[in-house]
């Protein structure tokens, strides 16, 4: 019977993969290789990989506009009114 669960829960994810790729066409083809052999454990690493990195990185700008007197929310703004 175990067998027979296991067989069916592999057939449905294999559908629901190739959903999720339909749906998404633009996936980068490494996430795609990811999804494909069930490598979520890699994508989540990679996931807090660049959150911490991007955490690093807001605070480094925190930091550098702090010491000429600025704040990241004048800065943002200021970036947005010159993309205009």
């Amino acid at each position: 019977m175990q067998k027979i669960l296991d067989k069916i829960e592999k057939e449905q994810l294999e559908k629901l993969k190739i959903e999720i790729l339909q749906e998404n066409p633009n996936c980068p083809d490494e996430l795609k290789q990811y999804l494909m052999q069930d490598a979520y454990s890699m994508i989540g690493m990679r996931e807090r990989t660049l959150s911490k990195e991007i955490e690093q990185r807001w605070n480094a700008l925190e930091r550098g506009l702090t010491k000429i007197g600025r704040t990241p929310k004048d800065f943002i703004e200021q970036m947005e009114n010159n993309e205009k």
